[in-house]
């Protein structure tokens, strides 16, 4: 058992004033005994990790976060052959409901990510079954094609690499801009106007993954931050998302590849 507080709103939907959880999802994870409560409520899904007590059946938890800061609700997870715990989300509209009505659909289904524990603290990937999903690698990592790309790449502290701001556009302009800012705090990322409180300050080597899928954007930052974007409308000089980290970094081992249609 384990029960949290609302929000303290008044709201005709409960899950939006956070008196109620949809989709709870409560399993073990890694090898020290610890157990992951998920579920999601007022536009958020939120991870607890900590201990269950069996004698008492009451869930103790050690550290709370949030899956994604950005379109990412209702996750579920699943144990793959290997036994890994692969969670999948919703990524949300963020278009007008007659926009979408008009269109014919309204949101999908979020890359597969693998969950892990670092002690308490929850770390999240893209799962390693993605990588069937590449194509030609491009030859020019932040020069793209088209919008079906995922990027990766180092960000290195100190080291000599490409200096930031670093652009990663297609045909009609920049796509994602991804800068360091040294005043801000070394706990704080930022992509747009969201600002992510980490556990701890980002390390001197910091990994950067990026799917790039036509409207939407999954960014992965060392494994402990997620922001999936959703975008309809672009300008030519404008990027669609900016990424934002503490203190100066570096690009280092950028590589791009076209990415194939999930569906044969």
């Amino acid at each position: 058992m384990f029960q949290g507080h609302g929000v303290g709103t008044h709201s005709v939907n409960p899950v939006d004033a956070g008196d109620m959880w949809e989709c709870p999802d409560f399993f073990p994870l890694g090898s020290e005994g610890r157990h992951v409560l998920i579920y999601s409520t007022g536009g958020k899904t939120i991870w607890h990790a900590g201990r269950l007590d069996k004698a008492t059946m009451l869930f103790h938890p050690e550290r709370a976060g949030q899956l994604d800061y950005g379109s990412y609700y209702a996750a579920k997870s699943q144990l793959d052959a290997d036994g890994n715990r692969i969670l999948w989300g919703w990524i949300t509209e963020t278009r007008p409901e007659a926009e979408y009505s008009r269109a014919g659909w309204a949101g999908m289904m979020s890359l597969p990510r693998v969950l892990t524990l670092n002690g308490s603290d929850l770390q999240i990937k893209p799962a390693a079954q993605t990588e069937r999903l590449r194509g030609l690698r491009n030859p020019q990592p932040a020069h793209l094609p088209n919008t079906q790309q995922e990027f990766r790449c180092v960000l290195q502290s100190g080291a000599k690499g490409e200096p930031l701001p670093y652009r990663i556009s297609d045909a009609a302009g920049p796509l994602v801009e991804i800068c360091s800012d040294r005043t801000q705090s070394p706990r704080i990322i930022r992509v747009d106007d969201i600002h992510v409180e980490i556990p701890e300050p980002l390390p001197a080597r910091t990994g950067l993954h990026i799917f790039i899928d036509n409207s939407v954007i999954e960014i992965f930052i060392d494994s402990r931050c997620c922001v999936t974007r959703r975008f309809y409308a672009r300008s030519s000089d404008k990027p669609v998302v900016n990424v934002t980290l503490p203190g100066q970094y570096e690009i280092t081992a950028p590589e791009s590849f076209s990415l194939m249609s999930i569906w044969a």
